[in-house]
């Protein structure tokens, strides 16, 4: 033991200069021309990217959806809202005579980013407008909706 110490010792403290070592057996035209630095300056800019496909009917867009906000010290507040509508799973279903006494609104988790134990208030507004299964809607589109609050959820 005492003999691998003394041998990495002598190692360690032979060579003074770690940027010299081969290149005495290297042609001079061949080595390389090389500098160093230990500061660097880094210049950067944020900007909004171009709008993602968020649904399209020729396109298999994922049902799954960001929602919700959060603060974060370095990028400020961060919100992700959902404009989405009420179908029925059938085709030309017989409405004339359908009356709804409720609606049950289920928000299913697939997963989360930030603090979870960070309080949620969503609120649920009424689209002033219809939207189309036919069309191709964008990450950066808003839609008009009723100025009446239907539902506030907290979680």
């Amino acid at each position: 033991m005492i003999l691998f110490s003394l041998a990495v010792s002598i190692g360690l403290l032979s060579c003074n200069e770690p940027n010299t070592v081969g290149l005495e057996v290297q042609p001079e035209s061949d080595q390389p021309n090389l500098a160093f630095t230990d500061t660097v300056t880094l210049q950067t800019e944020i900007f909004r990217a171009d709008s993602a496909v968020t649904y399209s009917a020729i396109v298999n867009t994922s049902n799954a959806a960001l929602l919700g906000s959060m603060y974060e010290s370095e990028l400020g507040q961060s919100t992700a809202n959902i404009y989405g509508q009420i179908v029925p799973a059938i085709t030309n279903p017989d409405l004339d005579s359908a009356a709804f006494d409720s609606l049950v609104l289920t928000f299913a988790y697939k997963s989360f980013y930030g603090d979870s134990t960070t309080q949620q208030t969503i609120t649920v507004y009424e689209l002033d407008q219809a939207l189309n299964d036919d069309s191709t809607y964008y990450s950066n589109q808003t839609f008009a909706v009723k100025s009446a609050v239907c539902w506030f959820i907290n979680f």
